[in-house]
């Protein structure tokens, strides 16, 4: 028979779910809102066709030019997400609930860090995940096709360049409705327990078990919005990807209009970073890119 009974376990659940919820409020890295677009999910997945569209508004000559977007169909699966914790009839008997509590607010915190972590994750694996063309979200072969529609002969673009040393990122996020990279929001985060003397956690063991859950998963949106290097982060560098983001065409030779605004490195480039974009000289002349683009230093790059 349980030591403890529910009336306990019961207040127990409330102190726990209370600093959980504490928990959720603390405030976690914000900057993946910068280049993540949030779109709800109502399924397990969510099918993206209108990634195949980029269409550009243009003068309208005859017939309207309609995108054909048969070509890939990109789905995202959601994922589950959980942390957890237990409290033994020990802990309560000997009121040893401080460290708990501790962990109950954590819990909140852990189950919030589930989206920046994830978003980031997605730009540091593009490399090697696909995008809805079918190709790599980073890769050297994203089909350019000849005509505005989508069809006609492809041109092979790349947005990474190869090197031996640690990945940046250069975003184009200013577009508040299209961002490169997508969080898809399942559920919100949830409180769950098992917390009760008539349950097999605790008739098998005397533990009181605490969780937290959601659902969601990160994905990919425009790669023309994003371009991967590991070459040396220098000057020569990083004009030449800017210069090459701007000069961007689309299907049938439209200008993109795309103008990169956020620079995001690993801790190990954080100088070389803030020195192109934020120092006022760069090898003792004007520096002439100070401003161009926000630094984003993550340590989930690192």
């Amino acid at each position: 028979m349980a030591l403890i009974k529910d009336e306990k376990i019961k207040a127990l659940d409330t102190a726990i779910k209370l600093n959980f919820n504490e928990g959720l409020k603390t405030p976690v890295d914000t900057t993946h809102e910068e280049f993540t677009m949030e779109i709800t999910s109502d399924s397990a997945s969510n099918t993206y066709e209108w990634m195949s569209e980029m269409p550009i508004a243009q003068e309208w000559k005859g017939a309207r030019k309609l995108k054909d977007v048969s070509m890939r169909t990109y789905e995202v699966d959601n994922k589950d997400w959980e942390t957890s914790i237990e409290v033994t009839e020990n802990d309560v008997m000997d009121n040893k609930l401080a460290g708990k509590m501790i962990s109950a607010k954590n819990l909140g915190k852990r189950i919030q860090e589930v989206k920046p972590r994830q978003s980031y994750l997605a730009l540091k694996k593009g490399h090697e995940t696909l995008c809805y063309d079918g190709q790599n979200f980073f890769d050297t072969d994203h089909p350019i096709y000849e005509k505005e529609d989508g069809t006609g002969a492809s041109t092979p673009y790349s947005n990474i360049d190869e090197g031996t040393g640690p990945a940046w990122f250069l975003l184009c996020a200013s577009d508040p409705i299209i961002k490169p990279i997508v969080w898809q929001k399942r559920t919100e985060p949830r409180f769950m327990t098992n917390g009760s003397e008539n349950s097999e956690a605790f008739f098998m063991e005397k533990k009181i078990r605490y969780g937290a859950d959601r659902r969601g998963a990160s994905g990919y949106g425009y790669w023309q919005m994003a371009h991967r290097s590991q070459k040396d982060l220098t000057e020569e560098n990083f004009d030449e990807v800017y210069d090459k983001m701007c000069s961007q065409k689309g299907d049938g030779g439209i200008e993109l209009g795309l103008v990169p605004n956020l620079l995001v490195v690993p801790p190990k480039l954080r100088k070389k970073a803030l020195k192109i974009a934020e120092a006022m000289q760069n090898e003792g002349s004007t520096n002439v890119n100070r401003g161009i683009v926000k630094v984003i230093v993550s340590p989930y790059l690192a």
